[in-house]
This record gives structure tokens, C-alpha cells and sequence, in this order.
């Protein structure tokens, strides 16, 4: 099976607790959106934060998709709740390509057990760089990519403009 582990897009800082969005955050979103709706995929699974939640509805508008809310993804979930998560979320979805969005802490975790390392593994995880991984009903993963945000960049490129004929 096939993960794309996506890291919210930016809250909104002016605003206090369970924040949503910035306005940069959205067009993070959608970005991430626009990255992924290429491809085919099966089930879409967010933290309960309301900046994962916002994240992962641009998704699955895009994607035609539910998201399911998976509440050991939260940003202070203790590292093996959050390894546990998303193992249960492989073995639900055997042969399948699942997206998750979750923070930064929870894919340090989860991409520290692959490698057999303690501690944040990328010390500032873009918003919406994506992790990918492949899982096998053995246990073996392997990383594909590690908090890949190209789409952020492709997104902001300056307008092409033709000259007059």
C-alpha cells in the first residue's frame, strides 16, 4: 500500500487555540490538492485540529473523498499512539493509497521508526510537504520521498506573458 503523509498547511496565527487556516494556508491546501488529484486514491484520514481538518476538506474536494477523522494523529499524541495510528491505518488499507494529514511530531514518529531514529527527523516540515511511503503487509516501509513540497514552489511561478502578434 501507498501513503502520502501531508503536514497541515499554515493556521492562522491571529487566531487563538484550535486555529484554521491562514490565507497562505489555503492556497498551501490547494496546492497540495492540485499535486495529488492526479493520481487515484482511496481513502483520505486527518487529525482532529481544525488546521488538519480544513486541510484535509481542500483535499477532498479535490480528491472526491470523505475524510476520516483519526484522533491519535494530534499534534500531542505520544510517539507510539501515533506510529500505532497510522499502522492501523496500513493494515486497514491493504493494496490501497491512503493520504494522511496529521503534524509535524506525528510524521517525525512515524518516518523515525522506519529508520530506527529518535527524535525529529526534518526539524521544520514544510506546510504540506509530503512524506510518502510505501507499506508492506510484512512490515516493511520504505520512504519514497521525505517532505517533498514542490507543489509550493510550481504554484508561485510569475505569469507567462506573450508579446502581441
Amino acid at each position: 500500500m501507498e501513503l502520502a503523509i501531508i503536514r497541515h498547511a499554515e493556521r492562522d496565527r491571529r487566531a487563538r487555540d484550535d486555529a484554521g487556516l491562514s490565507p497562505v494556508g489555503w492556497e498551501q491546501a490547494r496546492a497540495a490538492a492540485d499535486r495529488l488529484h492526479h493520481e487515484v486514491w482511496d481513502a483520505l484520514y486527518t487529525a482532529p485540529e481544525r488546521c488538519a481538518t480544513d486541510t484535509a476538506a481542500v483535499l477532498a474536494g479535490r480528491l472526491g473523498l470523505v475524510p476520516r477523522i483519526e484522533r491519535r494523529l494530534t499534534w500531542c499524541s505520544a510517539d507510539q499512539d501515533a506510529v500505532g495510528a497510522i499502522d492501523g491505518i496500513i493494515a486497514a488499507h491493504a493494496g490501497q493509497r491512503v493520504v494522511i494529514v496529521t503534524h509535524s511530531p506525528v510524521i517525525n514518529a512515524f518516518v523515525g521508526d522506519i529508520l530506527g531514529v529518535s527524535g525529529p527527523v526534518v526539524a521544520h516540515p514544510a506546510h504540506t510537504g509530503i512524506t510518502g511511503v510505501l507499506a508492506a503487509r510484512t512490515g516493511q516501509r520504505e520512504l519514497t520521498c521525505l517532505n517533498d513540497s514542490s507543489h509550493l514552489r510550481l504554484s508561485q511561478r510569475a505569469p507567462v506573458r506573450r508579446s502581441p502578434v
